[in-house]
């Protein structure tokens, strides 16, 4: 049987979860979604991250006469 789970790792439980998790050797894999491969949906990649905020604060530097 399989068994899909998803623990917040921003929480101090989490962090107990997924460090028990990693420890086993048999019959446990640790999947990351946000590691390798292609993001979720409804997540950026980090390239398009940076694009965006690269733009948003271009506007926000012309808006105030920064730039």
């Amino acid at each position: 049987m399989n068994i899909t789970i998803t623990v917040d790792d921003r929480t101090p439980a989490g962090h107990r979860i997924l460090d028990e998790a990693r420890r086993a050797r048999k019959g446990v894999q640790v999947h990351n979604p946000a590691e390798g491969g292609c993001p979720p949906p409804g997540y950026m990649t980090p390239e398009e991250a940076y694009e965006r905020l690269s733009r948003s604060f271009d506007e926000t530097c012309r808006k105030y006469g920064v730039l």
